[in-house]
């Protein structure tokens, strides 16, 4: 299995892993909710036999938050909770001119008493609030109270949130640790510092350079078999080969190694721009570039570089990594 090949695949497996800590984490946690019931009843709002709308209505639906209804309700079902408690059970919407207000409750009978009683209560407040003459403001309602099955905890949807974040999370792994784990040359390892500025009276000591290079061969194909040896040991992607003007060189190495099985693109050094590298790289298993001369600022956006050259010695180079000699 090539080198992009084997990243993909591992960051497949992230995902999936992601994927499936998410839901086992959703299903987990989903057991330790409480189960909540829900009633659900409606009122109507009206006057004499005109409906209710507008700020009237809001002020009306206001009064269900207000504390006398809540402790009527706890203490004529004598509920051990504030307030507080019971307003965090109670669901209110308003459509037209009717009030839907829903109740959670550990049992459907408790949640269907629970919405009976604050409609009583309810109805009770709003005649001592707005009178009870013909054309004074009153609620009755408009559908009892009734069951409508437990809504907590929803597996389902804990479930579904869970595989979301949980591929999330192993999306953003792989492209943490893999699809972007392509070594640049702002990683320290196994590039060595450039040497610095030492103080004035102290004597500048450059750190060690590179391994000394070695012959790769002249041949493309045993320059390829050469290049995979390499990469085994001390893995590289991007390539440089220096002192192959017209790229044909470098273009009989790419041949080489897709022949063995490994995706490979080469690029004139004219258009290998980082962007352009970059692009390639996430797709091939090798990107070669070819270059008439060893450009340091080039040499440093790739992992490594191969220099041609006629058996000459190459000097080493601080910060830039050469894994071998091309004899031509």
């Amino acid at each position: 299995m090539d080198t992009l090949r084997a990243r993909w695949l591992l960051a497949l497996v992230l995902i999936v892993a992601g994927l499936i800590v998410g839901v086992v984490g959703a299903f987990a946690y989903s057991r330790t909710e409480p189960k909540l019931y829900r009633a659900q009843t409606a009122l109507i709002a009206q006057s004499g036999s005109q409906p209710v709308t507008g700020g009237v209505l809001r002020t009306i639906a206001d009064l269900l938050s207000t504390d006398i209804v809540a402790q009527n309700v706890i203490r004529n079902q004598r509920l051990a909770e504030s307030s507080s408690q019971f307003f965090n059970r109670m669901h209110v919407k308003i459509a037209g001119s009717v009030i839907t207000v829903g109740l959670d409750a550990e049992s459907q009978d408790e949640s269907i008493r629970l919405a009976q009683e604050l409609s009583l209560v309810f109805g009770q407040l709003v005649r001592d609030r707005f009178g009870s003459a013909a054309n004074a403001v009153g609620v009755t309602i408009f559908d009892p109270a009734h069951g409508i099955g437990q809504v907590s905890p929803s597996v389902r949807r804990d479930i579904g949130w869970g595989a979301l974040f949980g591929t999330l999370l192993g999306l953003l792994v792989a492209n943490v640790f893999v699809l972007r784990g392509r070594r640049s040359i702002w990683l320290p390892a196994p590039y060595p510092y450039l040497e610095i500025p030492t103080l004035a009276g102290m004597e500048p000591r450059a750190l060690p350079a590179a391994a000394q290079q070695f012959s790769l061969g002249s041949d493309p194909e045993e320059i390829a078999d050469a290049l995979l040896a390499r990469s085994a040991e001390d893995p590289f992607q991007t390539a440089l080969v220096a002192g192959d003007a017209d790229g044909s060189l470098t273009a009989a190495i790419a041949q080489a190694l897709a022949e063995r099985g490994e995706l490979t693109m080469w690029v004139h050094a004219a258009d290998a721009g980082e962007d352009e590298l970059d692009r390639l790289a996430a797709r091939c298993a090798f990107v070669l570039v070819a270059a008439s001369s060893l450009d340091p600022v080039l040499a440093l956006t790739v992992d490594a570089v191969l220099v041609v050259t006629d058996g000459a010695r190459v000097e080493k180079l601080p910060g830039i990594r050469i894994v071998g000699t091309v004899t031509r």
